[in-house]
């Protein structure tokens, strides 16, 4: 268990998107083996990356970005990463002996569109000003994501 992070330390609060490394162990019966990355038709294959290195791996991305825009959060911003989350939580036991729960977060688990309703739901709405068009950038390259971004 470790994490990424951007922002001040000075007050323990903290927000943050978890998410695991880990998989759900190998069965028989691949056709390729399971941890190769392989290609075919254009597509990369690889176990676990949906559920959950791709979404956790876009999270880490938006830190970055965030960093490089200099923008400085309120509160500090984690990236959390599992890898015990398949078979026990056991890391995320042994994280909260450690460290303070945050005061708030999501987890980006498995493809989007969001997964929503999983396990509650929460009513989250974003106010903003700018002099670009967000929507047109989140209906472009979110809400009509396709294959192509993973090639």
């Amino acid at each position: 268990m470790g994490y990424a992070s951007l922002g001040k330390r000075d007050s323990q609060d903290y927000i943050c998107a978890i998410g695991h490394l880990d998989v759900v162990p190998v069965g028989e019966g691949w056709k390729h083996p399971p941890f190769s990355a392989y290609e075919e038709n254009g597509y990369i294959y690889s176990r676990g990356i949906l559920d959950n290195k791709g979404p956790i791996l876009s999270c880490l991305y938006a830190l970055y970005a965030l960093k490089e825009l200099g923008y400085k959060p309120r509160h500090e911003i984690r990236i959390i990463f599992g890898c015990n989350e398949e078979t026990a939580f056991n890391d995320l036991k042994y994280y909260l002996t450690k460290e303070i729960p945050p005061i708030a977060g999501f987890t980006p688990d498995c493809k989007y569109p969001v997964v929503y309703a999983e396990r509650g739901r929460a009513l989250i709405h974003f106010h903003a000003s700018s002099t670009h068009d967000l929507f047109d950038f989140m209906n472009k390259y979110i809400l009509n994501a396709d294959h192509t971004g993973i090639k």
